[in-house]
């Protein structure tokens, strides 16, 4: 395979301007991560099969 299109030609400058990184990423607060989680089926599979005088 030809790598060279990748590595040393194209065009410059196309693509994100800024690598997504921690610095630039948006930051959640905990009930908006609750709300991400309960998104997850595997969340929502465990937290259906929890025995409900467990949970505070």
């Amino acid at each position: 395979m030809n790598y060279a299109l990748y590595v040393t030609e194209g065009e410059i400058g196309v693509g994100p301007e800024d690598d997504f990184n921690s610095a630039n990423a948006p930051q959640l607060d905990v009930p908006q991560i609750v709300e991400l989680l309960l998104t997850l089926p595997e969340v929502r599979a465990e937290l259906a099969h929890q025995d409900p005088l467990l949970t505070c």
